[in-house]
């Protein structure tokens, strides 16, 4: 083989290297953004003033697997209408909480006996 054998083996290696490397990579980044964290970016107006289209969020993936969530905290998920987009809401009620709307506007909510306004992002 001599000369072009020896270049052949040479490329074949920094070819595997490199690949190695990306797939090394690739494999901790999804590992990273499927299970510990990622970065989402909003869209709508339903969480003004606390987010506004184009912030951009770090999201944590794990204290959803503890059940550590409480009420007032972000979260974030898929669109039920638009799978390929998220949406961010923030929880008012968690397991065994009263919950109550009014149902002429949607705007007084009743948790636990603790009244909170929340403005109705209703049109009709």
């Amino acid at each position: 083989m001599g000369f072009f054998g020896s270049v052949l083996r040479t490329r074949l290696s920094q070819t595997l290297g490199v690949t190695g490397y990306v797939l090394k990579w690739g494999v901790i980044s999804h590992v990273a953004l499927e299970y510990v964290g990622s970065i989402v970016i909003c869209q709508g107006d339903s969480m003004e003033p606390t987010l506004k289209t184009g912030d951009i969020l770090v999201t944590d993936h794990i204290t959803p697997r503890f059940g550590q969530l409480s009420r007032g905290d972000i979260i974030v998920a898929r669109s039920p209408t638009q799978p390929k987009d998220f949406i961010c809401k923030r929880i008012i009620a968690i397991g065994g909480d009263a919950l109550a709307c009014n149902r002429v506007d949607g705007t007084v909510v009743s948790v636990k006996n603790k009244f909170k306004r929340f403005p109705s992002t209703r049109t009709d």
